[in-house]
């Protein structure tokens, strides 16, 4: 069977590579919904998972693996999510450490701020992904590879589910990146990254803009 599909998968997803848009039906995405426990009774106890096509999987996989080998050089050593190498107990343990010297004696005061990201399943701005990117060096063609990647893709409930959760969740993901897929983790890593950034270059005026829309 593969010697009779081989060059045409190879020819599809290197015309992608080359910025040319994937057909709508490539991109074409089933949502299950998998109840988290017996009886479920509320959005939270069922968990999305995406059934995507065999181009997807490829595309994802090639750029996730060229992204793995740059995000250790980009991203700053206490973001342990996600990065080869590293593991999120370090800052386990550095929490634990601020958390104990948050009362020693400085200039000034200290504060301490935990920010509530629900795991993997947070939407993210696209204008802010695309600058955070262009601000790492990413050039337009891996922009394109980005936008031509999520500009048609489309979700489609699955029998199997509810179908008036499936809408509404499909109602959700259209707002920006639903993370479905692993190689947007990358992509959530450097924003991340850029968010530090932000807040590192002018830290007074970041806290406030952030506590008043808390």
């Amino acid at each position: 069977m593969w010697d009779i599909i081989k060059k045409d998968v190879i020819d599809a997803v290197q015309d992608f590579l080359n910025g040319n848009p994937y057909p709508k039906f490539f991109t074409s995405t089933n949502i299950v919904l998998i109840p988290k426990k017996e009886n479920p009774s509320f959005w939270n106890d069922f968990r999305p998972i995406s059934l995507c096509t065999f181009f997807n999987k490829l595309v994802a996989k090639i750029i996730s693996s060229r992204l793995s080998l740059i995000l250790p050089k980009i991203i700053s050593l206490n973001q342990t999510g996600f990065v080869k190498g590293r593991s999120i107990f370090d800052n386990i343990l550095l929490a634990q450490e601020m958390v104990y010297d948050i009362n020693a004696k400085i200039t000034g005061g200290n504060i301490l701020f935990k920010l509530d990201i629900t795991k993997a399943y947070d939407n993210l701005n696209w204008e802010f992904l695309y600058k955070t990117l262009s601000m790492f060096g990413f050039n337009q063609n891996f922009l394109l590879l980005i936008n031509n990647r999520f500009e048609n893709y489309f979700f489609l409930p699955s029998l199997m589910a509810p179908i008036m959760v499936s809408l509404a969740l499909i109602t959700v993901l259209g707002k920006g990146i639903h993370f479905l897929l692993l190689f947007l983790s990358f992509l959530w890593n450097i924003s991340l990254e850029g968010l530090r950034d932000c807040s590192a270059y002018n830290q007074s005026s970041f806290f406030i803009r952030l506590v008043v829309s808390l």
